[in-house]
């Protein structure tokens, strides 16, 4: 009997995490969408086991320009 092949690996997952309101720089009143990007183990090329977080930042859903997080702090942005 021959031993079958098993694929694994890692690979980065980007995820919605919070939606809210804020002031874009760019194009002012608008909504944001805060995302993270997680790296996970996959066993045949599925993302099955969370690692460590890669990165975090928003997402302007008007213009979809990315800012640092900490621009949700100095606005005092509404979660939705």
């Amino acid at each position: 009997m021959t031993p079958g092949l098993i694929f694994f690996g890692t690979r980065s997952v980007t995820m919605s995490y919070k939606k809210g309101d804020y002031v874009c720089p760019d194009c002012g009143p608008t909504q944001y969408n805060w995302k993270r990007q997680r790296r996970f183990f996959t066993l045949y090329f599925i993302p099955l086991i969370p690692l460590d977080l890669l990165n975090e930042y928003v997402e302007c859903q008007g213009c979809k320009s990315t800012w640092d997080t900490s621009i949700l702090d100095s606005q005092g942005a509404i979660e939705s």
